[in-house]
């Protein structure tokens, strides 16, 4: 399973709530941006893991909360405040561009250049 350190999120407009999260993938350091509902379904299909960490090393886990039919990111309240999804900075209007992996292309057999031809 993947572990993201989330680094910034999005709020709505008018309400207290997550739209969308930038993170880093802890393995490969990639930054990605993810709208909540694909953090959601990433965490309940246990294909990654979020965690929000403050600048004095505490972290926190990244949940799943449901309230009146609409799902959404939650940090579980504890004693520290900094560690809280919603105390984190705003993510800069810049979107995150992740390169494609690289994946090695064969040339055809009818593009080889052929040095047998006479």
């Amino acid at each position: 399973m993947k572990v993201h350190l989330i680094t910034c999120k999005t709020k709505h407009a008018l309400y207290e709530r997550v739209e969308s999260i930038g993170c880093v993938d802890t393995t490969t350091g990639a930054e990605q941006r993810l709208s909540e509902d694909e953090a959601i379904r990433q965490i309940e299909a246990k294909l990654a893991r979020f965690i929000v960490r403050d600048n004095r090393g505490h972290e926190t886990t990244v949940e799943v909360d449901e309230r009146e039919g609409r799902k959404y990111l939650i940090t579980r309240r504890d004693r520290y405040i900094t560690d809280n999804l919603l105390a984190m900075p705003d993510c800069s209007a810049r979107p995150v561009v992740t390169p494609p992996p690289f994946r090695p292309v064969q040339p055809a057999r009818s593009h080889c250049v052929h040095h047998n031809q006479q």
